[in-house]
């Protein structure tokens, strides 16, 4: 499984005076190409097909980021492995994790170990690859194909039985259950980062239990652990939602009440940081006909998100209003509101029609939140106040048309 030729691209200029480093991979059959900049560092990984790509962040500073986050929001690149060499900053490794890297190299470090490394690397994209592709040439075995159509009709058969108005599931429907997968896939993949990191800092506290740098190296390893818990709390919600049955569980609500009893879940946020809260809630409104577990579930990450960014003694501004054909919640901070240069990027993301690919999310929490609010024909938009922080607002249609006809035909399934 030897890769030949492998073309690497390295992002700073720490390591292209050493001569130890080109005769190692000169050794190793690897062609090396250097930059000092991410712009033409990202203009030569799309001329040129790379296998892998080295970020020194020593050198590149946050143009490291920046330049990974590129590489993940590219269908030709989102692949490509991506190794740090990182002076075991906290922050770095977190701001790596975020932005999609892979794995790490701590300085100092011995060149066999970078060497090892980016063929560990390579040899598990070639592995993917060789997965995707046979995957690709089953898909096309026209037997297969033959039985899963078989198999398909056999299903429209049995619910044609059980209800002989009911000719097929609507489109909607289907669009649903493919995004809940989708969904459940892509956080799978997410687990394996943070556990890899987490097993290559118990190696270093194996190897040296006395390391000054243990203490560090905890944090690290509790940052990752939490990460998990992260995912894994968010598949297991996710894998609760099962279309086929959710009429049993949609039903009219108020959101006021609802809103309740998420604001009761967090109040130990609040108090901590000494939050104060104004609210302006009309019991009056209507109800609305939602899944009140997975609503409240998007409330709490709003308002959790809300403390976070939030200042000691802060004030989190709740307001409910309802208009002819929807009712809105207003959740508004005190922090610093979006950066910037996600600003953009979270807004347009809340306008897509689904949850595809992973470069596409610009954050868990905001990848959840836009899963359930679909799932409910809701709609999420973001601003950043003139007075200072950030507002988001959850808006649920009232009486709606494409609400009512997934309600009907999942009332016939059952």
């Amino acid at each position: 499984m030897e890769k030949q030729n492998s073309k690497v691209l390295i992002l700073g200029d720490a390591l292209k005076n050493g001569k130890w480093f080109g005769e190692i991979l000169k050794k190793e059959n690897f062609d090396v190409a250097y930059s000092n900049e991410s712009a033409e560092a990202f203009s030569m990984i799309q001329e040129c097909d790379f296998n892998i790509a080295i970020i020194d962040l020593k050198s590149s500073g946050p143009y490291g980021f920046q330049f990974c986050h590129e590489l993940r929001s590219i269908e030709k690149t989102k692949d490509i492995p991506v190794i740090f060499l990182t002076s075991f900053a906290k922050q770095e490794i977190e701001q790596a994790y975020e932005c999609g890297g892979d794995d790490f190299l701590f300085e100092p470090f011995k060149p066999s170990e970078l060497v090892e490394k980016i063929k560990i690397r390579l040899i598990l994209r070639q592995i993917k690859d060789e997965i995707s592709k046979k995957h690709h040439e089953e898909s096309k075995d026209l037997i297969q194909l033959r039985s899963e159509n078989d198999k398909m009709r056999q299903e429209i058969d049995v619910l044609k039985e059980k209800n002989k108005s009911l000719i097929k599931i609507p489109s909607e429907y289907l669009k649903l259950k493919n995004i809940k997968n989708n969904f459940l896939r892509i956080i799978c993949h997410e687990l394996r980062t943070p556990v890899s990191g987490i097993l290559g800092f118990t190696e270093i506290l194996k190897e040296n239990p006395s390391c000054g740098e243990n203490e560090d190296i905890l944090e690290t390893i509790i940052y990752a652990s939490n990460k998990i818990k992260e995912y894994s709390d968010t598949a297991l919600m996710v894998s609760e939602i099962d279309p086929e049955h959710i009429n049993e569980n949609m039903r009219p609500t108020k959101l006021s009440s609802l809103l309740d009893y998420a604001l009761s879940d967090v109040m130990n946020e609040f108090r901590k940081k000494g939050i104060r809260i104004d609210t302006n809630l009309i019991d009056e409104l209507s109800e609305i006909i939602i899944e009140p577990g997975l609503i409240k579930n998007v409330i709490q990450i709003v308002l959790s998100n809300a403390v976070t960014y939030s200042p000691e003694n802060g004030l989190i501004t709740i307001k409910l209003n309802e208009f002819r054909d929807r009712v809105e919640l207003e959740i508004c901070d005190q922090g610093c509101g979006f950066p910037p240069e996600k600003y953009r990027l979270i807004k347009d993301f809340f306008m897509k029609d689904v949850l595809i690919f992973r470069s596409e999310w610009p954050g868990m929490h905001f990848a959840i939140i836009k899963y359930i609010m679909d799932f409910h024909n809701g709609q999420v938009e973001i601003e950043n106040c003139n007075e200072g922080g950030a507002l988001v607002k959850l808006i649920f249609p009232i009486n709606s048309a494409r609400g009512r006809a997934i309600h009907q035909a999942l009332s016939q399934l059952n």
